[in-house]
């Protein structure tokens, strides 16, 4: 049984997640653009992680943190390094990083497993949150963010 995106997922998420890339001014499309578009959207997936404090403010403010976390293991303060501005345009659209690739991956193994047809926000964000290390899964935790649950209720609206 072939899986497939869903139409939203292949066109909605993709473009927003690409222009949160560009806003930040970043070069590659990151899993934490992905988690930042699903937070943009107006479905349940939305909804959920706005319960759990993920809106567009509260991603950008838990990567804030955890950027700020880990330049403290290196001992390196941010506010003695202020920050260059991100480039207002980026030449070309940010390339696609591993984290999305796996995130992708990891969705469709899931949706497989499962005898489910197309990938899903829910399904796409059980992909971005079974991470064990990278960004998104150190600021999920910088911000408290409980990802076993928040895992299990994407299973839930999935499965519904």
């Amino acid at each position: 049984m072939p899986v497939r995106f869903d139409r939203t997922i292949n066109h909605d998420v993709f473009r927003d997640a690409d222009q949160a890339a560009r806003a930040r001014g970043s070069a590659t499309l990151e899993a934490e653009h992905l988690l930042l578009a699903l937070s943009g959207g107006r479905d349940e997936t939305a909804a959920l992680l706005a319960e759990h404090g993920l809106t567009a403010g509260g991603i950008d403010a838990a990567l804030a943190a955890e950027f700020e976390r880990s330049l403290g293991v290196a001992g390196v303060r941010l506010a003695d390094y202020p920050l260059p501005a991100a480039p207002r345009r980026l030449r070309r659209g940010p390339r696609v990083a591993a984290s999305v690739s796996k995130a992708l991956e990891r969705a469709f193994v899931y949706a497989k497993a499962r005898r489910i047809r197309r990938v899903t926000a829910p399904a796409l964000l059980i992909g971005i949150l079974e991470a064990e290390v990278g960004t998104v899964p150190r600021a999920l935790e910088t911000a408290g963010v409980e990802r076993a649950a928040l895992r299990s209720r994407a299973e839930e609206l999935l499965l519904a």
